[in-house]
C-alpha cells in the first residue's frame, strides 16, 4: 500500500474563448499603453514586467476587466474546493504582466511573501516560444533522494494560450529561456484570504 503524504496539486483551467478574447485584449492594450514603464523587477532575470516591489501591483482601474477578475477568482475557488481548503473568500492581492522576448527567462522563485495562499499564471501568448514554466519538486531539497527517482522529478508544463494554472504560493518555479523571436506574455497573480 502506498500513501501520498504530501501531494502538491497544480490545477489547470481552460478559459472560454469569448472570456479569453476579452482578457487578451485588455492585457495587450495595457502593454501597448505602458510598455515603457515595464522593468526588470527580478533579481536574476531579464523578463520585463509591470511588477514593482513595495507598490500596489494591480492594473489601474482604467484597465479593469471583469472577465479577468472572474476567471482568476473562479480558478482560485475551484482549487480551494478540490483540495479541501477552508471555505474562505479569496482576494486578488497582486496582479502583474510579464513579457519575455528572445533570450528572456525567469529565475527560480516562489510567492511566499506577505499572506499569499495561492498563486497563478494566465497564459496570454506563449505559442512558438519554446519557453516553459517549470515547477521544482520540493523533495529535491533532501540530499538523500536520488535524482533518478520519481520523488525527485520536476514538472515542466506544456500549456497553451487561454489557460490558467493555479498552485500553492510556496511552490518554487522558473521559466526557461525564450529562444524564439515571439513574445511570451503572461499575467501572474497572488491570492490571499479576505
Amino acid at each position: 500500500m502506498q500513501v501520498n503524504l504530501f501531494p502538491t496539486p497544480i490545477s489547470i483551467f481552460h478559459i472560454e474563448n469569448d472570456q479569453f478574447t476579452s482578457i487578451r485584449d485588455t492585457v495587450n492594450k495595457y502593454i501597448e499603453d505602458n510598455f515603457d514603464n515595464f522593468n526588470n523587477s527580478w533579481i536574476k532575470s531579464n523578463t520585463l514586467s509591470s511588477y514593482n516591489y513595495g507598490k500596489d501591483n494591480k492594473l489601474p482601474d482604467i484597465y479593469y476587466n471583469e472577465q479577468l477578475e472572474k476567471a482568476i477568482l473562479i480558478a482560485g475557488d475551484t482549487y480551494l474546493q478540490e483540495n479541501k481548503f477552508p471555505d474562505k473568500e479569496l482576494l486578488i492581492k497582486d496582479l502583474w504582466i510579464n513579457v519575455s522576448t528572445k533570450g528572456s527567462f525567469q529565475e527560480v522563485h516562489c510567492h511566499t511573501t506577505r499572506d499569499n495562499v495561492l498563486s497563478g499564471i494566465i497564459y496570454i501568448s506563449i505559442e512558438d516560444t519554446e519557453s516553459k514554466t517549470n515547477f521544482l519538486n520540493p523533495n529535491k531539497k533532501f540530499k538523500t533522494i536520488s535524482e533518478d527517482t520519481v520523488l525527485a522529478k520536476d514538472c515542466e508544463l506544456n500549456v497553451h494560450s487561454g489557460v490558467i494554472v493555479v498552485f500553492p504560493s510556496f511552490l518554487e518555479h522558473y521559466v526557461s529561456e525564450n529562444k524564439s523571436d515571439n513574445k511570451r506574455i503572461t499575467v501572474a497573480f497572488n491570492l490571499s484570504y479576505k
